[in-house]
């Protein structure tokens, strides 16, 4: 098959599955923004910081100069690449300026070279989406947040309470043949709107954490209880619960609990520690690069993801493959990954007393928290980006061939 991938962000799903086809021998172009092929260069002007990390967002070597268009302009690229290093800060205005380079070079080569299937993302739905279904080209995409009349049936109020930035876009999935979802809450969200789209579901991959050697104190009675949380802090994480957990294993348990919070959003943190008087037991180091998380882990009792809904959430498998038990709520991809019970628990949503209690549980039984510690690698040993690349790649190619000659 001739295959067209629009993908002006670096999430690395569709670049893993894009990777996945190119290797199983379909021609396909990649359009990008801000990504380097596989036998690129990376720009020697660039500061160091940013060098780095362009060359942290390398594609994989099946996606090479032959096979990627880079639609923003070199200046472009390299003002994105100094923010991700952290030098400066990234305007919305630069996003959408290399968002519609995108657009307009896939546009372009869908009327030019009519590939046998397009994929898009969300940002790329209403022109390319809207342009495949004209051409009659099957149009696919994966959806890593569910569908906004899925989370007004499950979450009306909160929903209602989001700013425009945190609600999920998912307008694509009304033309698209064929949707690849993230986890068995996408897939509900999807047929909610689509019941007859064919769905792939297959959850994301993730860099495999070293496990580090569990540090004495962490199966001990006494001493800190250590909790962590990793990610961002916007208003579907429900950090409130966390922090109301924390604060009761200490004034209702006699647990001397401490929370700490790694997340880029520092300033919302304190905020949101301020509100809350919990000063006292909640740290907020700022964030940490994931390859420096599993050793947080080997620190910690549990994490503590409290959220109404993640696509998936991919701090869970990423604190399992470290060895760490998990408490998290049904909607994330504790329940896709069959943790309650087996590597940590499973609580409702909107229970500070039911995290409490599953702490509790776990500091009051080591031999209980050992057997977590010793099972949650299990439950991700086949999730690596490899894993990931090639099933999603089988899977969609299966479906794409079904769906063009039916």
């Amino acid at each position: 098959m001739k295959l067209l991938f629009c993908a002006p962000s670096t999430h690395p799903a569709p670049i893993h599955l894009a990777a996945g086809l190119a290797a199983r021998g379909h021609a396909l172009t990649f359009v990008t923004a801000f990504a380097v092929p596989s036998d690129g260069a990376v720009p020697a002007a660039l500061p160091g910081p940013a060098r780095a990390e362009l060359e942290r967002r390398r594609l994989p070597s099946p996606l090479t100069r032959e096979r990627v268009v880079n639609a923003a302009t070199v200046a472009d690229i390299a003002r994105v690449a100094t923010n991700r290093a952290g030098l400066t800060r990234q305007t919305q205005a630069l996003t959408d300026r290399m968002v519609a380079a995108v657009q307009a070079r896939v546009t372009r080569l869908i009327r030019a070279e009519r590939p046998d299937a397009v994929y898009g993302t969300a940002s790329m739905s209403q022109e390319v989406a809207g342009l495949c279904d004209e051409l009659g080209i099957p149009f696919f995409t994966y959806l890593p947040q569910p569908t906004v009349p899925f989370l007004q049936q499950e979450f009306p109020e909160e929903l209602m309470r989001m700013h425009h930035g945190e609600v999920p876009r998912a307008t694509e999935i009304r033309t698209a043949a064929l949707v690849l979802a993230s986890s068995v809450m996408i897939e509900e969200s999807v047929r909610l709107v689509r019941p007859d789209v064919r769905v792939v579901r297959r959850a994301p991959g993730f860099e495999q954490p070293a496990r580090l050697k569990v540090e004495p104190e962490c199966l001990a009675t006494t001493g800190d209880t250590r909790l962590v949380y990793a990610g961002r802090m916007t208003s579907q994480k429900r950090i409130e619960d966390a922090i109301e957990a924390t604060r009761l294993l200490r004034e209702e348990h006699g647990i001397k609990a401490v929370l700490t919070l790694y997340t880029s959003d520092e300033s919302i943190a304190r905020d949101v520690v301020a509100s809350a008087k919990a000063e006292d037991f909640v740290r907020i180091p700022g964030s940490v690069p994931r390859s420096e998380l599993a050793a947080r882990f080997a620190e910690s009792h549990a994490l503590v993801l409290p959220s109404l809904f993640e696509g998936f959430g991919l701090v869970v498998p990423e604190a399992l493959g470290a060895g760490l038990p998990v408490i998290t709520t049904p909607r994330t991809a504790g329940g896709d990954l069959g943790v309650d019970g087996i590597a940590g628990r499973v609580v409702p949503v909107r229970s500070p007393e039911a995290i409490a209690e599953a702490v509790k549980e776990l500091v009051e039984n080591p031999a209980q928290q050992r057997a977590f510690r010793e099972a949650a690698p299990g439950l991700v040993s086949s999730g690596s980006w490899a894993d990931y690349e090639a099933a999603a790649a089988e899977a969609v190619e299966r479906e794409l061939t079904d769906h063009i000659t039916r």
